[in-house]
């Protein structure tokens, strides 16, 4: 059986966190560095090579993103180009046929930097409780009158619009197409949180919620004895503490 990807969204390259995904065995992973002020794999080569073969490292020039339409995933970080765009351009490009990988992957996890994951089994259970699934989030909800973030938000599609956290989700090779057809009609993609749910929902693709994601927050200081084995944890923004958190749990 072919095995699924997990993509690491991240500023910049951290030991602690390619040691961790070094460990991972059941799924092929796909390292997106977002910042451009340095060419960390490009410069280093021998060392993530000897140390970090099993890793797709990946960085990739924002200019290449805006040429093919890969942006606007991220106002909120006042970017026309984010990590978000890049990993999804990235699948486009996988897909697509225009890397020398050759990959095709059913499913993909994708999970922002200070996610919390205690080892790679979170996500296998998941995915064994879940095989079909299109799109795995925390939850979704509808679009209500003057709530959240939507006047702020260009959706190029007609409504019902539908919003979710999306720092660790899962998304199907269907949901994904369903997005790269959007960037080729509009040439661009709107805010994640909305975009993946209302790309889901409006293709009546299939969604779940599982419980382990009920600790994805927007915003919460996450203590020693609140984080369990079990579950996926965000924001947890100190790595060292992920560090910890492994050696200790």
């Amino acid at each position: 059986m072919e095995k699924n990807c997990i993509c690491l969204i991240c500023h910049k390259p951290n030991k602690i966190h390619l040691d961790f995904l070094n460990t991972i065995t059941e799924y092929d992973v796909v390292v997106i560095i977002d910042d451009e002020n340095e060419h960390y794999y490009e410069n280093n080569q021998e060392y993530y090579d000897t140390n970090y073969k099993k890793l797709i490292i990946s960085q990739i020039n924002h200019i290449e993103c805006i040429e093919n339409g890969y942006q606007f995933s991220s106002f909120t970080l006042n970017k026309m180009v984010s990590g978000w765009d890049k990993a999804i351009y990235f699948y486009y490009c996988l897909y697509n046929d225009k890397l020398k990988l050759k990959k095709q992957y059913n499913h993909v996890w994708f999970i922002e930097d200070d996610v919390f994951l205690y080892n790679e089994e979170i996500l296998k259970n998941i995915d064994a409780k879940y095989p079909n699934s299109d799109f795995i989030a925390k939850d979704i909800h509808k679009k209500e009158i003057n709530d959240w973030l939507w006047k702020y938000i260009i959706i190029l599609i007609e409504e019902p619009y539908y919003k979710s956290l999306v720092c660790a989700c899962r998304m199907s090779k269907k949901i994904l197409y369903h997005i790269f057809e959007y960037v080729k009609q509009n040439k661009q993609l709107f805010f994640i949180e909305a975009m993946f749910p209302t790309i889901a929902m409006k293709n009546n693709l299939i969604c779940d919620f599982p419980e382990e994601l009920n600790t994805i927050e927007y915003r919460k200081n996450w203590i020693y004895n609140e984080v369990n084995k079990t579950n996926m944890f965000h924001p947890i923004k100190n790595i060292e503490f992920h560090k910890l958190l492994r050696e200790h749990l």
